[in-house]
């Protein structure tokens, strides 16, 4: 499992961050292609938690590569609000690695059902 998390004001933390990003987007890819049932694959909550933590990754890497959230105007804000959740997001995809996520998250699956 790797997760990184993006420190303010660090290019090359940014950049190390995304790189990963980008090489365990190519996993999940992968997993895609070779999952036999595309739809159970969509719908599988953890591979959702995969796809959020990459499409917050772009963001964040160009609010990271920027200087200062200044110059994005009134775009600013959104940035900020990405910087807020994509270590949220890192870190549930660290805790799918846990069997107490996975009670977690069936326990949620159950009570949506009843």
């Amino acid at each position: 499992v790797v997760v990184v998390v993006v420190s303010s004001g660090s290019r090359a933390t940014a950049i190390a961050s995304f790189t990963v990003q980008s090489f365990l987007f190519v996993e999940l890819f992968m997993r895609f292609l070779t999952c036999p049932n595309g739809t159970h694959f969509v719908c599988n909550v953890y591979n959702i938690f995969d796809f959020l933590t990459f499409s917050l990754a772009t963001p964040t890497f160009v609010a990271e590569m920027s200087e200062s959230t200044d110059r994005l105007g009134s775009n600013a804000s959104g940035f900020l609000t990405v910087r807020i959740f994509f270590p949220m997001l890192l870190l549930l995809k660290l805790l799918r690695k846990f069997r107490t996520f996975h009670l977690l998250i069936s326990a949620f699956e159950n009570a949506l059902e009843a």
